[in-house]
């Protein structure tokens, strides 16, 4: 089966805001078995979006469309589906019904005279929306079907769930789909494929598709798996973890999975019985936030404190003023120093700190925009400090910096407890 996914408004266009539910589907359509060929972002306009569904269709794709089922007037999807299949705009007594009962879910009162959910393109059902109040359009014809959802990424995802869930969890299980993930840190993606496994496109192509995903401060290598057992697949992976421990990227490794960099401390430190403090400065409070957004968090957080200033620098850290005069608040005396008072201060097993320039201005010292000090302290003293030099944005510096802080975090405990990821 085919599938395509068109996302539907100009304030995707605009760069207002991103799509959210084209990965949404692929992770589903995947979860199922399926797989999800192309996605499409498309304007506001009837007549590209009425070219586009005809299009797909005679190609034979099922269509999952996201957006233009509200109220207002540029939500236009449901006139177009009905130009598109020349169907009619009808009264549906079951779409009626069904947004009654939506509304009725959350003590609300559906007036049909001010609102038309329940006006469908003729043989077009509606699908239940338990999280918003527009329900869902669903068409079939043979073997080839396609669904119009909100495009509020919460309703979009419960509604898709629900619709594979139901109609495809039995179905295209002769062939079982996995993504095996190695994430590396401090390495750049050319220099993975160039310099340190040269041959590891050509070792990973031999199981399966090979992917090369770069974040923020770390690269994401794998292969999309698809084997007839889950036999097979467990194979595979045991044979590709035995060719990736050869290479040269082995150990730069931290894990072997698909979480973040904040899921997999907070589960690492947890399984470790530890606590973790932050004193940060120019990430303020963003390390702490990707953290405390894990479920669990409260097990290894103790606390963390955002010394933006040079005066709370002193005040609560203890920080000299000799220190932030001459060597600047940007040193690794001060990162290091922000560590010893912090696990004083939250008495934890580990502590991590973040002083540097975000930009887009320098500071009294002209430290270059960019730089950052980060340091990783036990509470034997043992400890780290890790001299960073950025050329990105004001944003972009400090996501890299809080990212690379999670990092650093984890490539010390890891060196800590001597284990490694191969």
């Amino acid at each position: 089966m085919k599938f395509a996914f068109l996302a539907i408004g100009n304030e995707l266009l605009t760069g207002k805001i991103s799509d959210k539910n084209g990965s949404n589907l692929a992770r589903v359509l995947r979860k199922n078995h399926l797989e999800l060929e192309l996605i499409q972002i498309l304007p506001d306009q009837k007549s590209i979006l009425i070219q586009t569904i005809q299009s797909l269709w005679k190609e034979g794709f099922n269509l999952i469309i996201s957006g233009g089922l509200g109220p207002t007037q540029d939500d236009i999807t449901k006139e177009c589906l009905a130009q598109a299949f020349e169907k009619e705009i009808i009264k549906s007594q079951e779409a009626v019904k069904m947004t009654e009962d939506i509304y009725r879910s959350k003590n609300r009162t559906y007036n049909n005279e001010t609102h038309s959910y329940h006006m469908l393109p003729q043989d077009f059902q509606a699908t239940f929306n338990k999280v918003g109040f527009a329900p869902g359009l669903y068409f079939q014809e043979q073997q080839q079907f396609v669904m119009a959802l909100p495009g509020v990424p919460m309703e979009f995802e419960s509604m898709v769930e629900h619709f594979f869930q139901n109609q495809f969890a039995s179905q295209n299980q002769n062939t079982i789909k996995e993504t095996f993930s190695l994430h590396t840190m401090k390495i750049p993606e050319s220099k993975i494929f160039h310099e340190l496994a040269p041959d590891l496109w050509k070792d990973l192509n031999q199981f399966g598709t090979p992917f090369s995903l770069p974040h923020t401060g770390w690269v994401e290598v794998g292969v999309y798996l698809e084997k007839s057992s889950q036999q097979e697949i467990d194979s595979s992976i045991e044979k590709l973890l035995k060719i990736i421990s050869k290479t040269k990227i082995a150990p730069t490794l931290w894990q072997c999975g698909h979480l973040t960099p904040a899921q997999y401390l907070v589960d690492y430190l947890t399984s470790k019985n530890c606590t973790i403090s932050f004193q940060e400065s120019a990430t303020g409070g963003l390390v702490s936030h990707l953290i405390t957004s894990i479920p669990g968090a409260s097990n290894i957080l103790n606390g963390s404190l955002i010394s933006y200033t040079n005066q709370v620098k002193q005040n609560l850290l203890n920080i000299p003023s000799k220190i932030l005069t001459e060597k600047s608040e940007v040193s690794t005396d001060v990162a290091e120093k922000m560590t010893e008072e912090g696990l004083k201060l939250f008495n934890t097993d580990f502590a991590a700190s973040i002083t540097g320039i975000a930009g887009p201005s320098t500071n009294d010292h002209n430290i270059p925009v960019g730089t950052a000090f980060i340091n990783i302290r036990h509470k034997s003293g043992l400890n780290i400090t890790d001299h960073i030099e950025m050329k990105g944005t004001r944003e972009k510096n400090i996501h890299f910096f809080a990212n690379r802080v999670l990092l650093n975090c984890i490539e010390f405990i890891h060196s800590f407890y001597e284990e490694k990821v191969l």
